[in-house]
């Protein structure tokens, strides 16, 4: 019994040590994978007081996909920033850009650096310095404009004056292990040359779609996990840090092949997440669903509307979800289909609804009737004048038969005759006569 036991604590702790060591292995494959990429930076004034600067930067899927795994585990939903999570830390430079603050501090959670939590979004925003707060005051010191309004101290970096830089890498720290892992540190990102810029040119996302790398089944949801290219991402951050929208996250779903109806989906207000659940729970087993999305918003700069093509399938059937790609994300092969049949719909004869064409907006049924109905009538015609010929070649015949029948008996006429007169010659004058006789 003893030995049973040892094997069980013991078999329980392998799983345990393997899962550790399996969540630490993603953990730095995802954070030594791709430091931040594409800064761009954000200048607000909350309540029109101090200055806050934002980030605005692309996170690699790997990257989100530990973020999202560790905002799922509940251990991780009451820690401080620093107890366990995939983060983001800035380091900051003035006036140089190799005067910066790192040190080996920052290898360790809970130092005295700028760090954000992700959200396991593709595009985030995250502060930088707000200097409303006495850290970030600190942090800036000597290069920092202060006025007084309504009795408040407000903020600004001094960008007539002084230069700011920026670097950032990823982070990401397991509770049950207590270790850290790092990315490289990004470019080093020069914060005033977008103080003033012009807001950037939105690229387009006319070549582009979300692709699904997972797709499961938890009880009644469906589950997956989007990856998104670099267009969309560039995108997203142009407009997320030249006019503060977002793109919308749009969904469909169908059953069994049938049309297409939209959907909704969990956190449909985070529309960047890359790891999304939708409820199924209404479908009836043996039915095949397909889900689909996609991103749609518009262009302010000219109004013109932002469509990415739609994503891989995400197929749930016989209790089973996997991911079938999707050959037409832009639709064209459906709309090329549907303004063939849209066309074969407008040529359908009005009429009979059967011809597949109509000349001169006349049904094919009618024009087959006109031309039997002439060749009936050309027919009708041939075989009467055939007949009337007929006819007439029979009473020729008649006529012809009639005449020689009178020219038969005009030539039996005139024969006897010639006959009886020869008779008549040739008896003698003294041949006896004979007497009449009267027996009466």
């Amino acid at each position: 019994m003893l030995k049973r036991l040892l094997c069980v604590i013991f078999s329980v702790l392998l799983a345990l040590t393997a899962c550790v060591c399996a969540a630490a292995s993603d953990a730095e494959t995802a954070a030594t994978a791709s430091a931040p990429e594409g800064l761009r930076f954000v200048f607000t004034y909350p309540n029109e007081g101090s200055e806050c600067i934002e980030a605005v930067f692309s996170v690699p899927f790997d990257m989100c996909y530990i973020a999202s795994q560790m905002l799922r585990q509940p251990e991780y939903m009451d820690r401080d920033v620093a107890g366990g999570a995939g983060l983001i830390q800035f380091d900051w430079s003035i006036d140089s850009r190799d005067a910066f603050h790192y040190d080996e501090s920052w290898d360790k959670p809970g130092g005295d650096y700028p760090i954000q939590q992700l959200n396991g979004s593709f595009v985030e925003k995250k502060e930088v310095f707000w200097f409303a707060y006495p850290q970030s005051a600190e942090r800036c010191a000597g290069a920092l404009k202060e006025t007084e309004k309504d009795g408040a101290t407000v903020r600004t970096f001094d960008f007539g004056a002084h230069k700011l830089y920026v670097r950032a890498r990823f982070m990401v720290y397991l509770y049950a292990t207590q270790k850290c892992f790092f990315s490289d540190w990004s470019d080093v990102y020069d914060v005033g040359a977008e103080k003033n810029a012009a807001a950037p040119k939105v690229p387009d996302t006319g070549k582009d779609s979300p692709k699904f790398t997972n797709a499961l089944l938890e009880g009644n949801a469906l589950r997956f996990f989007i990856e998104y290219p670099n267009g969309i991402h560039e995108t997203a951050k142009a407009l997320l840090a030249g006019y503060g929208t977002q793109l919308s996250f749009e969904s469909q779903i169908r059953v069994d092949g049938g049309e297409w109806m939209y959907w909704t989906t969990e956190n449909d207000s985070m529309p960047y997440l890359t790891e999304r659940s939708t409820g199924i729970a209404e479908f009836k087993d043996g039915e095949t669903i397909e889900y689909r999305c996609r991103l749609i918003g518009h262009d302010p700069s000219n109004g013109n509307a932002i469509i990415t093509g739609w994503s891989d399938y995400a197929t749930v059937r016989d209790g089973k979800a996997e991911v079938v790609k999707n050959d037409d994300p832009f639709g064209k092969k459906a709309e090329a289909q549907r303004l063939k049949d849209a066309e074969r719909e407008a040529n359908k004869c009005k009429v009979c609804g059967i011809c597949p064409f109509h000349p001169f907006g006349v049904c094919m049924f009618i024009w087959l009737g006109i031309l039997l109905l002439v060749v009936a009538v050309i027919a009708y015609n041939i075989v009467s004048v055939k007949k009337k010929k007929k006819r007439a070649a029979e009473v020729k015949a008649r006529e012809e038969a009639s005449r020689r029948s009178s020219s038969d008996k005009t030539e039996s006429f005139v024969l006897t005759d010639r006959i009886t007169l020869q008779k008549k010659e040739e008896t003698p004058a003294d041949a006896p006569q004979e007497e009449e006789t009267n027996e009466n």
